[in-house]
């Protein structure tokens, strides 16, 4: 009897493994490995892709959640081909406990090639709601993702705007 069980808990585990390693696996999952803090997703658009979400200004404006990380191998991560996730260009950036709005644009211009990893984030303010919904429609306020303020530390004003880094 005791026998039998040990095999049957052994079974159980053996498919617990691999049911969390196959979900891992699934577009549109959050992964990371435990020697990093860095955080992807597992593309949706291209196979064996990971697409590194660039920071926690990208992660909280896309919507995911903390308690959806599935965690990898580092070994997986690794053997993947790799791109990133920027801030979402659908999206209107406010920082908490201010009234202005920013319109995210990739900026390839100046990058020193035109893949997406070559762009970088420019935030235009946008000066009225007039100028909003013109641009964005009558639903334009839906679009906003409000981001705390301690974030705009991270952003380098410019005579465009801000600056959104790749990195943080």
């Amino acid at each position: 009897m005791k026998k039998i069980f040990f095999s049957f808990f052994i079974a159980a585990v053996l498919f617990a493994v691999t049911y969390s390693v196959q979900a891992a696996l699934i577009p549109g999952t959050l992964v990371k490995c435990a020697e990093s803090p860095d955080i992807y997703q597992v593309s949706t658009r291209y196979e064996n892709r990971l697409e590194l979400i660039k920071n926690e200004v990208v992660f909280v404006a896309s919507g995911f959640q903390w308690n959806d990380i599935v965690s990898v191998s580092c070994d997986d991560i690794e053997n993947a081909s790799l791109s990133f996730i920027g801030f979402p260009t659908e999206k209107l950036l406010k920082f908490e406990g201010s009234p202005e709005v920013y319109e995210n644009r990739l900026n390839c211009e100046s990058a020193s090639s035109s893949t997406a990893q070559g762009c970088g984030d420019v935030f235009y303010h946008i000066p009225n709601e007039a100028t909003a919904e013109l641009l964005f429609g009558s639903a334009w306020e839906s679009k906003i993702v409000e981001v705390s303020a301690s974030f705009k530390t991270y952003f380098t004003p410019s005579g465009e705007g801000y600056i959104f880094p790749s990195t943080m």
